[in-house]
């Protein structure tokens, strides 16, 4: 679950490990869709740099993250960025909300609840 992270690139690792064959394939398949080269993945990966919010952005959507779930993913990668102590404390903040509202909406919706014929 996104919301035990504080690093996006942790999160990543444990999203490609969780995969069928331990992930392989996917970091090339994650940087095609971020219209990077698998080398510029594999820098931001081992700490070099970091994502940009664009490349966040297309990172979420290829792992298939809900909104929320997106919107901390996009803030991770932003406290991740964040150059000054006062802004690394306003993100800590942020995702500290986004962290309780998408653990409430985790709580408050059962996982694989499938609707019945008149719900549909």
């Amino acid at each position: 679950m996104i919301y035990e992270f504080i690093d996006y690139k942790v999160y990543l690792r444990a999203y490609i490990k969780s995969k069928p064959k331990g992930g392989r394939g996917i970091l090339s398949k994650l940087a095609a869709s971020m219209n990077i080269t698998s080398a510029q993945l594999s820098h931001v990966m081992k700490g070099g740099r970091d994502f940009s919010p664009e490349q966040a952005l297309k990172a979420a959507h290829f792992i298939g993250l809900t909104k929320t779930e997106t919107f901390f993913f996009m803030e991770l990668v932003a406290y991740a960025r964040a150059g000054t102590r006062d802004l690394r404390e306003f993100s800590k903040a942020k995702l500290e909300e986004l962290r309780a509202e998408g653990l409430q909406l985790k709580n408050q919706v059962p996982a694989h609840q499938a609707l019945s014929d008149e719900e549909r």
